[in-house]
């Protein structure tokens, strides 16, 4: 019987264990999708409790609280933050076979080191443990996102939003994680809900003139578009109500407009016209400034009335929708394409049953020489479960590419979520680790662990972020000589583990010499690995063993080092994966470097 949560939590073979530890585990976190508050990152927030934190705004325990049969005082009432605590640990132990009770002990070990399960006897302790952490200085918001290895978060902003939160955190040189804005305009393009024309006066209200007909919408729009891309922006995000698409007709949805500022309610056909005219323009926008458009659909919002009437918006009573969404979202991507002006596209649908229709209609659109140019998004909100992920990954592999998916994303607006990200990767090394072990791909970590890393990396990095100014490129100006030479001593134990097992060195020796071909070893410090590998090969034969074996396992860290796909700096990453790399070589012929003189010499002669 397997420990429970133990390190090779969900892999189930060793191809998959080693994907993670030496690949999925090291590798930065892009949440290019997230509901986090700009202004708790900007202000470095501190959490007066864990219930703040933790249970504040996370609808998935809500609804398996109000399951349990949990009071509403308790969930989103007035009920004092302790005793919120106590009705979640008392819900817990009832929580196996669901996600939460993964993610809720990952989060207890990741952020707070507890290994004990979440339950009644041993809430009073956890309660105290968690408040004694979150009350000290590098557990704030900030502290929270660095321990999670996060390099670039995407928030969710309206385009009222003046964005000084953001400006606030990129003006701070102390804090390298990257924070950008994406443009989500869904209230400008929602006109039956009650509340739109109220929405209009405060989009007039920002841009300093009034709004009075579509033209001037379409302005005030386009207008902070523009202010968002000016700050980062590289996404935007909708979710898109399933209208019939159509030509654009500005003649028409003027007329709409006004009707609805003047008191008219839309029809159906109105509806269908207004949204279809404003979307396909904002589309094209997003062609024109290399935005990703990110569409999430079928989803039923706010079921429950009463609920509603009592709770309002966002408090755990949405659903997924069954309704028919292909032929809609053909339209208006076949719209787009008509004109070349189809931007980038992840399609995110809540309903499972929808996922190998989109996954057929993205390869409809792809091309334009972009890998996976329309994706099918993460298995998303109600789907982030086990067998959600697995079916969606393998589906992808069936019907289209998996090896160019931009992976995971948390949609979260919790701190602790980072762990959906382990969670995902842990899925997606088991996923390829058993087709390793079923004989099904092959067994080659080169290839295995590149497209791993590309899922759980540099895809999202390529496809969202390739052309922004990201806080890689200040991570890789400031890879110092004293970090390298951390990075080297790291691998100490490891190498000499390696070089005590005669059949697991020659693999390694092998490995190298095949990474030499395929990579020639140019420039400063990686200039000194054929040398290298030559002196471990005669060491492996016995033909040169006057070396202290101090250096050969300074030599075997540096080169499990340089051999690991990924590092603190991924080695894929376009002209720039190897600087840390050459960096830890030079940490390893300093220490060494007279005993290479002398290598040298012996072969020489």
């Amino acid at each position: 019987m397997k420990k429970f949560m133990d390190s090779d939590f969900l892999l189930k073979t060793e191809t998959a264990k080693k994907l993670y530890h030496e690949i999925a585990e090291k590798t930065p976190i892009i949440d290019y999708h997230c509901h986090l508050s700009p202004q708790e990152i900007a202000e470095d927030k501190h959490y007066d409790s864990i219930t703040e934190v933790w249970l504040g705004g996370d609808h998935y325990k809500w609804r398996i609280m109000r399951g349990f049969g949990v009071d509403e005082k308790y969930i989103t009432g007035d009920a004092d933050p302790k005793e919120k605590f106590m009705k979640w640990a008392e819900v817990m132990p009832y929580c196996v076979g669901n996600p939460l009770y993964h993610w809720t002990h990952l989060e207890l070990r990741r952020y707070f080191g507890i290994e004990e399960l979440l339950c009644p006897e041993n809430a009073e302790y956890i309660w105290n443990r968690c408040n004694e952490l979150l009350a000290q200085p590098e557990f704030g918001a900030r502290g929270l996102i660095k321990r999670s290895n996060v390099e670039i978060i995407g928030t969710t902003d309206d385009p009222c939003d003046d964005l000084k939160f953001h400006d606030i955190i990129k003006a701070d040189e102390s804090f390298d994680v990257e924070v950008v804005p994406s443009y989500r305009p869904e209230r400008a393009l929602n006109i039956w809900r009650p509340e739109f024309c109220g929405y209009i006066e405060k989009l007039a209200g920002v841009v300093g003139y009034e709004i009075k007909d579509y033209k001037s919408l379409e302005k005030a729009l386009d207008e902070r578009l523009d202010f968002f891309v000016k700050r980062g922006c590289r996404s935007v995000d909708c979710s898109l109500n399933m209208v019939q698409y159509q030509k654009p007709d500005d003649e028409a949805a003027d007329r709409v407009f006004k009707a609805k500022l003047s008191g008219i309610e839309p029809s159906a056909e109105d509806i269908d016209i207004y949204y279809s005219t404003l979307y396909l323009h904002l589309a094209k926008k997003y062609y024109e400034n290399d935005l990703v458009m990110q569409i999430h659909i079928a989803v039923l919002r706010d079921n429950n009335t009463a609920a509603f009437n009592a709770l309002g918006v966002d408090t755990g009573f949405d659903t997924m929708s069954d309704e028919r969404i292909v032929q809609p979202i053909i339209n208006l991507l076949d719209l787009l394409e008509r004109e070349n002006k189809l931007p980038k596209t992840v399609l995110y649908s809540l309903n499972p049953a929808h996922n190998e229709a989109l996954m057929t209609l993205a390869t409809c659109f792809n091309g334009h020489g972009i890998a996976g140019k329309i994706q099918i998004g993460s298995a998303w909100w109600l789907n982030d479960h086990i067998d959600g992920m697995e079916k969606h990954m393998k589906a992808l592999a069936s019907i289209t590419l998996f090896s160019k998916f931009i992976g995971m994303l948390t949609d979260s607006r919790s701190f602790l979520s980072y762990t959906r990200h382990e969670y995902f990767r842990r899925i997606v090394c088991n996923v390829i680790g058993t087709w390793v072990e079923d004989g099904e791909a092959p067994d080659d970590m080169n290839l295995l662990g590149r497209m791993v890393c590309d899922i759980c990396y540099t895809n999202t990095k390529n496809y969202f972020f390739s052309s922004s100014e990201s806080a890689m490129k200040d991570k890789k100006i400031a890879f110092s000589e004293e970090k390298a030479l951390s990075e080297l001593k790291k691998g100490y134990i490891k190498a000499e583990k390696l070089l005590n097992d005669k059949d697991r060195f020659e693999k390694f020796l092998e490995k190298l010499e095949n990474k030499l071909k395929n990579i020639p070893a140019v420039g400063e410090g990686l200039s000194h690995i054929p040398v290298l590998v030559s002196m471990l090969r005669s060491y492996a034969k016995k033909e040169y063993t006057e070396v202290p074996v101090g250096t050969i396992i300074a030599v075997v860290s540096a080169l499990i080092y340089w051999l690991s796909p990924v590092d603190l700096i991924p080695d894929i990453i376009p002209g720039a994966g190897y600087i840390d790399d050459a960096a830890v070589i030079c940490a390893c012929m300093k220490l060494v470097d007279s005993d290479i003189e002398d290598y040298i010499n012996w072969k020489n002669n």
